[in-house]
Formats: C-alpha cells, sequence, structure tokens
C-alpha cells in the first residue's frame, strides 16, 4: 500500500468517525420524534447515507490496492467484493 493510499484511508477513516459521532449525537430521538419530524428524519437519513458513501470509498481503495475492480454499487462493495476479498487473504 502506498502512503497516498495510507493517508486517503485513514482521512476517510476520521470522516466516517466524524459522521458517526454527529449519528450519535441524534440518539436521544425517539421512534415517534423520528417518524413526526422531518427535520430529524431526514438529519439521520442524511448521515446514514454520508456513512455508507464514505464506507464505500474505503472499500473501493483497498479493492484497488488488491488489484480488484471497483464495486459498482454500495451492495457489490460491501457483500460482493470485500467479503470474497476478505476470504481470499484469509486462505493465503
Amino acid at each position: 500500500m502506498e502512503q497516498n493510499e495510507r493517508d486517503l484511508i485513514y482521512q476517510k477513516l476520521s470522516i466516517l468517525q466524524d459522521y458517526y459521532r454527529e449519528l450519535q449525537s441524534l440518539e436521544y430521538i425517539t421512534f415517534e420524534e423520528y417518524t413526526g419530524n422531518n427535520i430529524n428524519k431526514r438529519a439521520v437519513e442524511r448521515l446514514i447515507q454520508l456513512i455508507v458513501e464514505v464506507a464505500t470509498d474505503i472499500n473501493n481503495i483497498l479493492l484497488k490496492i488488491l488489484g480488484q475492480k471497483t464495486a459498482p454499487d454500495y451492495f457489490a462493495s460491501f457483500i460482493e467484493k470485500i467479503i470474497r476479498c476478505t476470504m481470499v487473504l484469509a486462505l493465503v
């Protein structure tokens, strides 16, 4: 892994932690408040979307390092590609 790839992964992990902390700050919201208030709902949903996007970016960087094609969508990034690569690496 090259230094710039490592730095990019660390940067994205830091962003991921920030989004997670923001999401944690909304854990006090009850289900009723979540479903009854569009601002709360949009805030939670947007943070989850940002978390998935950053995690997918990290997955694609790791896939590139492993010489794999990047995933075409979120599902493939988490399920098809990373799990298969992890299983292959575990066998080596």
